[in-house]
């Protein structure tokens, strides 16, 4: 994905691909995606933990229970900062703060 600071003012959506598709609201225009994560399927059962995303100003923060992981991407430069594997299956993340 190509560095640029209107990502942040672009919806950003976690596809099933494992990659972060930043689209312009007001053109409908979709960036080239950010593989973050190995393509995931939706679960049938609601109760099995699935991949989410929370952002927090330049940063999102995804999971992937499969791997129980959490990474945190900056989405002003479209680069991976950091990987964290948990002890835990992670069901949900909700980033805070005001994105420093």
């Amino acid at each position: 994905m190509a560095p640029s600071a209107a990502m942040t003012r672009s919806v950003v959506v976690l596809g099933t691909d494992g990659a972060l598709h930043r689209i312009n609201p007001l053109t409908g225009e979709v960036a080239e995606p950010l593989s973050v994560i190995p393509a995931w399927s939706k679960p049938t059962d609601y109760t099995v933990a699935r991949p989410v995303m929370s952002i927090d100003g330049h940063r999102a923060y995804v999971t992937d229970p499969a791997a129980r992981t959490v990474t945190l991407v900056d989405l002003e430069t479209g680069k991976i900062l950091r990987r964290v594997t948990l002890a835990v299956t992670p069901a949900n993340v909700l980033a805070g703060g005001h994105g420093h």
